[in-house]
């Protein structure tokens, strides 16, 4: 190691000066000279020069031939100098690393640094807030966090630069807002002012985390604190209203913006566009549009943006057609991708004839279709299941040169599958591999689902296979969709062993995959195997979720273990997750099979009070077990009350009360709910019939047993074993002897 060879030391009267110099090993390379000032009261800057002093520090730094910064000789002095006697003030290392973090190598300023650990020396808060923020620039922000407790041990105090750049980087991919709000606050206490770039980013965090009060607090603190609010800020604020549908408020901010002296611009008016029409308020969305231009602001063509995807939802074409015109004024002329998107637009709503309309639009003004705009309306046709259509537009792409690809192709397959014709679908499959086209997993993933549909596993099993052996990748969805068509056949085995591939092989299965499994054995009654499945599915670090709650409660219901279900459903409410209708409807026939109307009416209670809504099966179920007790005052109560909750009673609703008057007798009730029902458009079934026989035969009133039966053969429904059942006994009847039906 090199040794000093010039050494100094100036004793003042307030200090100690200590001047060094150094000589490198290689004689092309210059000196480095370091000053030290022992005093923190010396007036530095009468000492030094104003230019090169830096607190008490005086570094002339060494430059190569061309005047570039020596990063090598600096760290070999910097390394050097860690074997100096006396050890050097902080400063001096201090001041060799500024240049390493001004050129933006903080990774180098780090690991320099941790050298310095090994020395009696004590970082000081320049040093500190250095360190802080090259870790923030590195994207290690709670390393820098953590060296804020360092700098409060020492007595110091993190400067406003490390709180910003922490700031920043907290509020980086919304890491912790939190703590970045705590910091901010901290720093504005220690009466330092905030730069507008930080308010800027909180700002922007907070309403992107849907904290938009705190965001807007911030915005006019603003203000107090002598910081001008910037558009950006106003315009972030605006959004993250619209976002929560606050749209008078964000009207009211927007005022105030302009009663600042803070002009909007086209993003201000184009968020507030966006807001109005989710709601659907176009009143203010042409007044804000006419805004736009009264202001000498062009529109820019995310303005154009909002207003046709809003037309669209609307399914105003001639609208939509305007607007199209009106950009091409402005120099935003449409091209085939922008029709493309409007075309999607229109599919995605279930709009055919409006996306059809937009297709004509598009001809009309000689812009040619692209295989992607025939591959959209062939998807969206497809949807509705019309294959004529499709065929037309397949025709159309062969008459103007555009050949289907594997998405057309795909699609098409779907339709068929959907359709049930599956030999259809094989020959696209044939053609595809005629025309040399890639089969990709989504292809054979739709053929295997089709066969699924149709029940024809041996064939979906074939194609699985067939797939695995190209060298594709079977996807999560084909494996759902096989253990779908294998539960429903009951095949365990084989949906086990499909699970343990997943598992092995991957892909992992999802929640998804686990639930369908486990609906499928509840749903059957099978409870322990669907709790296996569970395991499984928790080894899988999967959590539970509603809808395998729901199916584990099905189960219990399903086999009369009503304490388990409920069990169950305490566990699932403790976990944080919400019980939805399909849960309580479950619950509600569960206890309604074991006649406790107490349980049921207080189930029933609160899914009103949660706004959840008894599906007509619930109404139905909790009738019949009222009739069945001979409760007919209540069930009538009951239906009284499904009709004001708009749940319309159905034919099993009007038979069951029916039924319920027959067993006591009230056969003029019976005729008259069955001409209610009659006349509210319900059509009545064999069971109806069977009901109202079976009460005029009780009171041995033969002549609406006779007409009663009449009707049931001119509403052309066959008899079923109860029916026959009935006639048997009627037959027998002492009374009835000789009765004869034809």
């Amino acid at each position: 190691m090199a040794k000093p060879i010039l050494h100094l030391n100036t004793r003042l009267q307030k200090g100690i000066i200590s001047f060094s110099s150094f000589q490198s090993q290689s004689q092309s390379q210059p000196r480095i000279y370091c000053i030290h000032l022992y005093s923190s009261s010396y007036n530095k800057t009468q000492f030094f020069s104003q230019q090169h002093s830096v607190y008490g520090f005086e570094f002339l730094y060494s430059f190569d031939k061309d005047g570039n910064f020596d990063c090598n000789y600096a760290l070999s002095c910097f390394d050097r100098l860690l074997y100096a006697k006396p050890i050097p003030h902080i400063t001096v290392f201090t001041s060799i690393l500024k240049p390493f973090f001004q050129m933006k190598d903080y990774s180098t300023v780090i690991l320099q640094c941790k050298k310095l650990d090994l020395l009696p020396v004590f970082p000081d808060s320049d040093l500190l807030n250095m360190i802080i923020q090259c870790y923030c620039q590195l994207g290690y922000v709670h390393l820098g966090l953590s060296l804020v407790g360092k700098l409060m041990k020492l007595g110091l105090q993190p400067d406003v630069v490390s709180c910003t750049n922490l700031i920043h980087g907290l509020c980086e991919n919304n890491a912790n807002v939190d703590a970045a709000v705590a910091l901010f606050r901290k720093a504005v206490n220690q009466g330092w002012h905030m730069s507008l770039s930080t308010y800027g980013t909180l700002i922007n965090s907070l309403c992107k985390l849907g904290q938009v009060d705190y965001a807007v607090s911030l915005l006019r603190m603003m203000r107090f604190t002598g910081v001008q609010s910037s558009v950006m800020n106003y315009n972030a604020a605006i959004d993250g209203l619209c976002k929560q549908r606050l749209m008078s408020r964000a009207e009211e901010l927007f005022s105030e913006m302009i009663r600042n002296g803070v002009t909007p611009n086209v993003i201000t008016y184009t968020t507030l566009m966006w807001g109005h029409c989710n709601l659907g308020q176009w009143d203010d969305v042409w007044r804000l549009f006419e805004e736009i231009f009264d202001s000498g602001i062009k529109p820019d063509v995310f303005t154009f943006s909002v207003l046709l995807h809003g037309l669209i939802r609307e399914g105003k074409v001639r609208a939509v057609e305007c607007v199209i015109d009106l950009m091409a004024g402005y120099g935003y002329a449409p091209d085939v991708a922008c029709y493309n998107s409007l075309i999607d637009g229109f599919c995605k709503e279930g709009l055919m004839d409006k996306a059809q309309g937009i297709f004509e639009i598009m001809k009309a003004k000689g812009i040619a279709a692209s295989f992607v705009t025939y591959n959209i309306l062939i998807n969206g046709y497809s949807k509705l299941r019309r294959m004529d259509i499709v065929v037309s537009l397949l025709n159309e792409m062969s008459q103007k040169g555009l050949s289907p690809n594997t998405v057309t192709y795909c699609t098409l397959v779907n339709l068929l599958c959907k359709e049930g014709k599956i030999q259809e679908a094989e020959e696209i499959i044939k053609l595809m591999i005629d025309k040399k086209l890639d089969l990709d997993t989504v292809t054979y993933t739709t053929l295997i689902h089709g066969y699924c549909r149709m029940g024809w596993m041996d064939k979906a099993w074939e194609m699985f296979e067939i797939m695995i052996s190209k060298g594709l990748a079977a996807s999560t969805v084909t494996y759902s969709i096989l253990i779908n068509g294998y539960c429903k056949l009951n095949r365990m085995d084989v949906v086990k062993h499909l699970l343990k591939e997943m598992s092995q092989k991957g892909p992992t299965p999802d929640s998804t995959t686990y639930n369908t499994v486990v609906n499928m054995l509840c749903k059957a009654g099978k409870t322990k195997e669907a709790e296996t499945i569970v395991k499984l599915m928790l080894d899988d670090n999967l959590e539970l979720d509603t809808v395998t709650y729901t199916s584990l409660i099905n189960g219990y219901c399903k086999i009369g273990l009503m304490n388990r279900a409920q069990e169950m459903f305490q566990t699932m409410i403790a976990k944080g997750l919400s019980a939805n209708a399909a849960t309580y409807n479950i619950l509600v026939n569960g206890y309604c099979k074991l006649r406790r109307m107490d349980v049921v009416l207080a189930l029933l209670k609160e899914m009103w009070r949660k706004g959840l809504a008894p599906d007509i099966v619930t109404y139905n179920t909790v009738v019949n077990v009222l009739c069945k007790e001979g409760k007919i005052k209540e069930a009538e109560n009951m239906m009284e009350l499904m009709i004001n909750k708009n749940v319309d009673p159905n034919t099993v609703t009007y038979t069951t009360l029916m039924n319920g008057y027959c067993r006591i007798g009230r056969m003029d009730k019976a005729q008259e709910t069955f001409e209610t029902m009659i006349a509210k458009g319900c059509a009545p079934d064999v069971v109806t019939f069977n009901c109202l026989i079976r009460g005029y035969f009780k009171l041995r009133r033969m002549s609406e047993v006779m007409a009663n039966l009449k009707a049931m053969f001119q509403n052309d429904l066959a008899p079923n074993e109860a029916t026959f059942s009935l006639l048997y006994r009627i037959c027998m009847h002492r009374q009835t002897d000789g009765f004869v039906l034809i």
